[in-house]
């Protein structure tokens, strides 16, 4: 798969190399891989950037040109442009269609951000794991079992996750404090939950007025304290639905998901193994 390999498995004797990725969603895309010099900026570039040119794809896929790799590997634009980025970057995603997110190939924080330790796990090391400490709602922390997370509280962050999956017995205990707090005390009904096979169960009817709900701040390692957006805590489908926006997976590993970051700068300092949380940028 290398271009600079031509002999590999993925490589003809011309020198013309193949990939195909597949990913756990069910997508898999192939075709020629390739480098050139990626231009970024009038004075940035970057020789000799692989890439690969997509002929194929399967799967689910709306107005994307593209994919682009933020991880640790060989083949990422992080690690491919360390020597340019010092493999730093950040990005924002909005809570409103109407707003704009941004990508920052970069340093773009300052002394005020505070930064939770990066974890590398062997089985994953081109993934990014952050440790949970406590999740609360409306200020009471959540209790659960902490063996209810496999190897302490690893937590996968990922931009490609669309909401955060929690542990079996982390999501029952969230979920059941989080529909408590808004029937008794924020006035909320139950709704019915759409029969379109989500796991996304735990459902009420919206306030005409009144969008108050519970607040739901995650703690990670250091302290770092990151109060979830409105958006980042239920998803709002019209005027008689909205449901909480978290799932419960099969495994004990937890993942937090694009919804939860919402509104954040979500800034990886992979060279520094540290990651951090800006409030409110987009």
């Amino acid at each position: 798969m290398d271009p600079d390999s031509p002999s590999g498995p993925n490589c003809s004797k011309t020198g013309n190399c193949f990939y195909d990725f597949q990913d756990d969603d069910g997508t898999e895309i192939s075709g020629d891989f390739s480098k050139d010099t990626l231009t970024i900026a009038p004075n940035i570039s970057v020789p000799a950037f692989k890439f690969g040119c997509t002929h194929s794809a399967q799967g689910t896929f709306g107005l994307e040109a593209g994919f682009l790799a933020l991880g640790r590997s060989n083949t990422s634009i992080v690690v491919q442009t360390a020597n340019t980025f010092n493999q730093c970057f950040s990005c924002c995603m909005p809570s409103n269609p109407s707003s704009k997110g941004f990508l920052v190939l970069e340093k773009d924080y300052d002394c005020t951000t505070k930064f939770t330790p990066l974890i590398t796990i062997l089985f994953s090391e081109y993934m990014y794991f952050i440790n949970i400490i406590a999740i609360a709602v409306d200020g009471r922390n959540l209790q659960y079992n902490p063996s209810a997370f496999l190897r302490s509280t690893n937590t996968f962050i990922d931009s490609s996750i669309y909401i955060t999956e929690l542990p079996e017995g982390v999501y029952s205990a969230l979920s059941t404090e989080f529909r408590r707090l808004m029937l008794n005390n924020y006035g909320y009904k139950k709704a019915k939950p759409l029969s379109d096979g989500s796991s996304l169960d735990i459902c009420f009817v919206p306030h005409k007025t009144n969008n108050s709900i519970p607040f739901v701040p995650f703690t990670f390692q250091n302290n770092v304290k990151v109060d979830l957006d409105f958006f980042g805590i239920v998803k709002v489908y019209n005027a008689s639905l909205m449901r909480l926006a978290f799932t419960s997976g099969d495994t004990n590993i937890a993942t937090f998901g694009i919804t939860q970051q919402k509104t954040f700068e979500v800034v990886y300092d992979v060279g520094g193994h540290r990651l951090g949380f800006i409030p409110k940028r987009c």
